[in-house]
């Protein structure tokens, strides 16, 4: 289960999703036809509204129908098999069920994202990147943002499990760029901010990890706005997780163009941000700055 240990059946669906529908679409190019969805459900014994199912990745996937219609579109039998081992890891248990009810969709396929990833660049301005919230910060996060008390667990409990990929055995690396002003906003107490940046110290020491601040003196650059994640896998196209409320929301693609734009936002970011010894002397001045609490 390379590279990482933790099932996301939505992720894989997903990705069966994406496959077939450009299948689908070169269709004509193998079979010197198209393919209408009233013909593969008629050849799959199926309603038309399980194939459009299918192809947005919407609900559970038998690999049996998987297997039929990637058949039904002309595909070469080394992918069909391999989407059919897709279509089976996507009915398997996932790793996260017992967080299901703090995870919207776009969430979901950034967690399952991360679990087969073997990198992501992560720029945050305006709080600490999930991967590198320490408990309490987390906690103080949540419940600043009016997470229901009861969920306010979960919501830690998630983050602190989606930090496992930094650690396990096939380890995430993590290029991670933050605004300055992260570092002195406040989230919860002064002590909880402490134990924060001393936490972005310690974490940043990972072999796996880059952490690196880009200063306010800097103004305007081109990655300046939303926070966004770039997932790079080795088997998969790059794909972006945006968050950018209350216009776009929060979105997961792997739409190129849009990739292409954020990887150009990285580059910019690689060259105004601080260098790893700066950054970690930066976030090591804030902290000595922080008040002692009496």
């Amino acid at each position: 289960m390379e590279p990482g240990q933790v099932e996301s059946p939505l992720w894989w669906r997903k990705q069966v999703a994406r496959e077939l529908v450009q299948l689908r679409d070169t269709a004509d190019a193998r079979l010197g036809r198209k393919v209408s969805v009233t013909e593969a459900a008629k050849a799959l014994g199926c309603s038309v509204g399980k194939i459009s199912g299918m192809h947005a990745g919407d609900g559970r996937l038998n690999f049996r129908d998987v297997r039929d219609l990637s058949m039904l579109y002309g595909t070469p039998a080394d992918d069909v098999e391999r989407l059919t081992e897709w279509a089976k890891r996507s009915a398997r248990p996932s790793g996260f069920k017992e967080f299901a009810a703090v995870m919207g969709e776009p969430l979901a396929e950034l967690i399952g994202g991360e679990a087969e990833a073997h990198t992501e660049i992560d720029y945050e301005h305006g709080l600490m990147p999930g991967l590198l919230q320490c408990e309490a910060y987390a906690e103080a996060q949540a419940i600043a943002s009016g997470i229901e008390p009861e969920q306010v667990a979960a919501v830690v409990g998630l983050r602190k499990k989606r930090q496992q990929r930094l650690t396990d055995d096939n380890p995430l690396t993590l290029e991670v760029f933050i605004e300055e002003s992260v570092l002195h906003r406040p989230i919860g107490s002064t002590s909880v901010m402490r134990v924060q940046l001393k936490h972005l110290l310690t974490t940043g020491t990972l072999p796996n990890v880059n952490v690196r601040v880009v200063r306010t003196r800097v103004g305007y650059h081109r990655a300046l706005g939303g926070r966004f994640i770039l997932l790079s896998f080795t088997d998969f196209p790059t794909a972006i997780y945006l968050e950018q409320p209350p216009v776009i929301g929060s979105r997961y693609a792997d739409d190129p163009t849009l990739v292409a734009e954020y990887q150009e936002k990285v580059a910019s970011l690689h060259s105004v941000a601080e260098g790893l010894e700066e950054s970690a002397e930066l976030i090591e001045t804030v902290m000595s700055d922080l008040p002692l609490e009496g």
